[in-house]
């Protein structure tokens, strides 16, 4: 896991990661890509123990290999399914959201694979 969140102007990220047991397929990041993009994944492997943390060991590092290509969040998300996809045992998959933040145009491109969509939430500003 992470050591720490980005700091990023006008973005406030956090992430916390509280395992069942002592290994779990339970994963996020953050990825710098490049001088305006930061790449934020949320994952989770089915099932428990070490076999689900070995799956998800492989898959941050093929994220990782893949995230700087220039490809769309859901490039790479498509790239890390046709990476990983021949090496998962039948019975066990793979969800993950991962995001791309632009900072110069303060965006957010998200895709998601079988994942529930990470929150967003923005200050109201009161006229």
């Amino acid at each position: 896991m992470p050591a720490g969140a980005p700091e990023i102007a006008g973005f406030e990220i956090a992430g916390i990661n509280i395992p069942a047991s002592h290994v779990s397929g339970d994963y996020y990041d953050y990825i710098s890509i490049d001088e305006d993009h930061w790449g934020i994944a949320i994952a989770d492997v089915s099932g428990k123990g070490v076999p689900a943390s070995l799956i998800m060991a492989m898959c941050r590092s093929v994220l990782r290999s893949v995230a700087g290509t220039g490809e769309s969040a859901a490039g790479v998300l498509r790239q890390v399914n046709r990476q990983l996809y021949p090496d998962i045992r039948e019975d066990m998959f793979i969800s993950m959201a991962y995001l791309v933040i632009q900072k110069s145009a303060d965006a957010i491109m998200l895709a998601r694979a079988g994942h529930d969509a990470p929150l967003l939430f923005r200050r109201l500003i009161e006229p």
